[in-house]
Order: C-alpha cells, then sequence, then structure tokens
C-alpha cells in the first residue's frame, strides 16, 4: 500500500497560490531543495506541484503575519 501524502490542492488553489506570486517576495532554491528531497524516489508532478504550493502557501503566511496582515481567531469565525 502507498503510504504517501496527497494533498489534493484544487486547480482554484493552484490558480490562486499562482496569482499571489507576483505579490510576493519570489522562492529561493534553498526552500525547496529539502522538501523535494523529501518525496519519494517516484513521484508524480501533481505532488511535485502540491507541495511547491504548499510551500509558497508558507511563504505567503508568514510574509503576511509579519507584515501584520492578520485576523484573530474571533474575526475569522465571524467571517464564516
Amino acid at each position: 500500500m502507498d503510504d504517501r501524502k496527497v494533498l489534493n490542492l484544487t486547480n482554484s488553489d493552484r490558480i490562486n497560490c499562482l496569482s499571489l506570486y507576483n505579490t510576493f517576495e519570489m522562492m529561493t532554491k534553498e526552500k525547496l531543495i529539502q522538501p523535494i528531497q523529501e518525496l519519494p524516489d517516484s513521484f508524480s508532478v501533481e505532488e511535485l506541484f502540491d507541495r511547491i504550493i504548499l510551500l509558497q502557501k508558507v511563504e505567503i503566511g508568514l510574509q503576511q503575519s509579519n507584515a501584520g496582515e492578520v485576523v484573530t481567531t474571533e474575526e475569522a469565525r465571524e467571517k464564516r
């Protein structure tokens, strides 16, 4: 049985992440090397893209947090 974790990002997730690409700092090779090395010897292109998109989302979140672009838990609950 294959025990790899698949993120199952939607096309919308991919498009949203790519549209934010120009808004934030570029990704560096150093930030990608370890996560790519952690992939199994055989993987799909979709798994690679999902890994890269996840890393980009984390980077965006960190940049937004550092810029003070955050909401409280209560504010997030009110938006639901």
